[in-house]
C-alpha cells in the first residue's frame, strides 16, 4: 500500500468507517511490520507526526496481533510480548528491539508482580482493618454508621441524617483509608460520591458530613465522582491545594515526590486556586502555589489508571519510572542522566515487570536488580 492509502484507511478506522476487506488490510499491514519498514513512519521526531497517525499506533496496535521481530528495525515503536501490548515512543529518537540484558531474566523478577485491589482502614479510635483479606460484610459500625466491604469497595452507610448532613455526631470521627505500592482501592463515601484510590495514596474523611461542609483530605492520587450538594461544599485538600466541587467528575494527582499538583476535570466543573476548570481542563500548581491551566487533547488519559492501565504522554522517564515503582511495588533508582528520554506510550496493569523492562531495553537502558531487595537500578550504560 502507498503512503496516502494508508493514511486513508487509518482516518477511515478512527472515524468507525472501516469495512472488514478494509480492516484485513490494516491487519495485514502491521503483520509485516516486523518484516518491511512502512515508509508511512516519517523520519522525523515523535511530536511532529499528525495526531491521527499519534493514535493509530497507540490504539491499533492493541487491537491487532502484531508479528514481532527479532531483528534491530527502526521502529518507532516497541511491540510487546504475549498478549499485551506495551507502545513507547521517545521524542527526538528512534527505538530498537532487543531482550533484557544478561544478568536481569524473568526468574529474577518473578517477585515482581502488578499490583491489586488491597487498602488499609485506620478507625477513627486508632483500629486496623487490612482489606485485602478482609471478607465481604459490615466491617465496623461507629455513631450508627455502618461500614461495609465489598468486592474491592469500602461503602459508608445508615447515618441518621437531616437533609444531607448528619445528626449522628458522626461528622466529628476521621476515618482514613491508605493504599500501599502495588494496590488500589474503591471508596462510597457518607454522601454517596465515590472514590477511587491509586496506589501509594490515603485519604482522610469524616465518617459522615456535617451540614454546610463535605471535606476531606489526600495524599497521593484519587479519582471523585461527587453527589453536588450545592448547600454542603465538596472540598479536597492536597497539602496546601484546595480542589472545591461545583458538581463534578475529576482526578487530583498530588504525591508528595511530585512536581506539581495536577487537577483534571472529566464533567463539571471545580475551582482550584480561583480559578474554574471546564471539562478537559487540568490545573497544575508548584511551588509558590501558582495556578497554571491548560486543555487536553485526551483529558480521560489522566484517570486511566483506574480503567486498568498506566498512559503517559510525552513523559519525562523520572516520573514514569515513579509511576511504574508505585504500582510494582519496586524501588527504583536511577543511575546517570535520563532526562533526554520522553516516552509517550500505554502499559496495561496486568502485565508483569519482566514484559514491561523488556520493552524498556528498546532504549538501551541496563537494569541491576539487587539481590533480596526490592530495588532496580536503572541505567544507560
Amino acid at each position: 500500500m502507498t503512503d496516502k492509502e494508508i493514511d486513508i484507511l487509518l482516518k477511515r478506522y478512527f472515524d468507525n468507517k472501516c469495512s472488514s476487506k478494509e480492516l484485513e488490510q490494516i491487519n495485514d499491514w502491521y503483520n509485516k511490520l516486523g518484516q518491511n519498514i512502512p515508509s508511512v513512519i516519517p523520519d522525523e521526531v515523535y511530536q511532529d507526526i499528525p495526531a491521527y497517525k499519534k493514535r493509530s499506533f497507540e490504539l491499533i496496535l492493541n487491537k491487532i496481533e502484531v508479528k514481532k521481530s527479532r531483528r534491530r528495525r527502526k521502529l518507532i515503536y516497541a511491540l510487546a510480548a504475549a498478549a499485551a501490548v506495551l507502545v513507547f515512543a521517545m521524542a527526538g529518537t528512534w527505538a530498537y528491539y532487543n531482550h533484557l540484558k544478561p544478568g536481569l531474566t524473568s526468574n529474577a523478577l518473578a517477585a515482581f508482580h502488578p499490583g491489586h485491589s488491597g487498602a488499609l482502614l485506620t478507625l477513627s479510635d486508632g483500629k486496623t482493618v487490612l482489606l485485602d483479606s478482609t471478607a465481604n460484610g459490615t466491617i465496623a459500625s461507629l455513631n450508627n454508621v455502618e461500614i461495609a466491604n465489598s468486592n474491592g469497595q469500602l461503602q459508608y452507610s445508615g447515618s441518621k441524617t437531616n437533609g444531607d448532613h448528619s445528626e449522628s455526631g458522626a461528622d466529628n470521627l476521621y476515618n482514613t483509608l491508605a493504599t500501599q505500592k502495588g494496590r488500589q482501592y474503591r471508596l462510597v463515601l457518607p454522601d454517596g460520591s465515590k472514590v477511587w484510590l491509586n496506589s501509594a495514596s490515603s485519604l482522610r474523611y469524616p465518617v459522615a458530613f456535617s451540614k454546610d461542609k463535605r471535606e476531606v483530605q489526600l495524599t497521593g492520587e484519587a479519582y471523585f465522582e461527587v453527589r453536588h450538594n450545592a448547600k454542603a461544599p465538596f472540598v479536597v485538600k492536597a497539602g496546601a491545594t484546595e480542589i472545591t466541587d461545583l458538581g463534578t467528575h475529576f482526578n487530583v494527582y498530588a504525591y508528595p515526590d511530585e512536581a506539581a499538583i495536577k487537577t483534571t476535570l472529566l464533567e463539571g466543573a471545580v475551582k482550584v486556586g480561583g480559578r474554574i476548570l471546564t471539562p478537559g481542563q487540568q490545573a497544575l500548581i508548584s511551588t509558590g502555589n501558582t495556578v497554571k491551566v491548560i486543555d487536553l487533547e485526551n483529558p480521560e488519559n489522566a484517570v486511566a489508571w483506574k480503567n486498568g492501565l498506566i498512559n503517559f504522554t510525552n513523559t519525562d522517564f523520572y516520573t514514569l519510572m515513579r509511576q511504574i515503582g508505585r504500582w510494582y511495588d519496586v524501588d527504583i533508582r536511577i543511575k546517570g542522566d535520563l532526562s533526554k528520554y520522553h516516552l509517550t506510550g500505554t502499559i496495561p496493569k496486568n502485565m508483569e515487570l519482566a514484559q514491561v523492562l523488556e520493552l524498556l531495553n528498546t532504549y538501551g537502558l541496563q537494569f541491576k536488580l539487587l539481590p533480596n531487595k526490592r530495588i532496580l537500578i536503572v541505567s544507560d550504560q
